[in-house]
Order: structure tokens, then C-alpha cells, then sequence
């Protein structure tokens, strides 16, 4: 396995948080129980207020999980400075991946990246949501 990552351009960042805003919708009415009209607006608020006009607020990063050449998958996270700890929003990989390792790759790849490059500690017990499957 060779894990890295790339930022994803405006284009898929767009296509991305459009697909993410139903998904996260979708499993807030799930799990709290909520009215799907309440689930979407929730999740398109929160989504917009991190992503206003499709662009990542400060320290907001989305990547694709690639093994090779291969995308494998999605990782947002958020660096915060003041703590030196990065937050896990979501980790997501394609179905034809799931329960392969990729995610913890990716997940471990992150936490060599945040103590080498950002001198700082993954937070694991911040994660929005994990649907990897891993």
C-alpha cells in the first residue's frame, strides 16, 4: 500500500460537499431521530458555515485517499493551531475499499503528517462521523 493524498480542486470540493451535505442528512435523521427536512437544514448549516461559497474556511482540508494512482477514498480534517491537534470530520472510503486497511492508513498517514509537518497530535476522540467500513 502507498498512501498520500491530494487536495481536491474547486470542482470535486463543490461536488464533494453537495454529496456530503444528503449523506450527513441523511444519517443525523437516522441516528437523532429527526424530521428529514430538520436533518438536511442542519447539515447544509453546518456544512456552509465551514464551507461558505464552496471554500474551505481557514485550516479546513479535503483530500482524496490514493493508493498508487488509485483514489481510494475521502479525508476531511481541520488543523487547529491554537491546540496543535488536527479534528477528523470525515473519513470515507469507495465500497470496492472498505475493510482493506485504507483507512487506517490514510488515518495514520494523517497522524505522521500532523507530528513531523504541523508539530502537532491527531484528536481522535473529536470524529464527526467514520463511514469507512474499516
Amino acid at each position: 500500500m502507498d498512501i498520500h493524498s491530494e487536495k481536491m480542486d474547486e470542482g470535486e470540493l463543490t461536488s464533494y460537499l453537495t454529496w456530503l451535505i444528503d449523506d450527513y442528512a441523511n444519517d443525523v435523521a437516522r441516528n437523532y431521530q429527526l424530521p428529514a427536512a430538520l436533518a438536511q437544514e442542519e447539515s447544509t448549516q453546518l456544512i456552509r458555515s465551514l464551507f461558505p461559497d464552496n471554500q474551505p474556511t481557514e485550516g479546513q482540508t479535503v483530500v482524496h485517499v490514493i493508493d498508487g494512482a488509485t483514489r481510494v477514498g475521502v479525508l476531511w480534517y481541520a488543523f487547529q493551531e491554537e491546540s496543535k491537534r488536527v479534528f477528523i470530520y470525515h473519513v470515507w472510503m469507495q465500497e470496492a475499499y472498505r475493510g482493506r486497511g485504507y483507512a487506517t492508513a490514510a488515518l495514520q498517514r494523517l497522524e505522521t503528517i500532523t507530528a513531523q509537518e504541523l508539530g502537532g497530535d491527531v484528536n481522535w476522540s473529536k470524529c464527526i462521523w467514520f463511514k469507512s467500513g474499516c
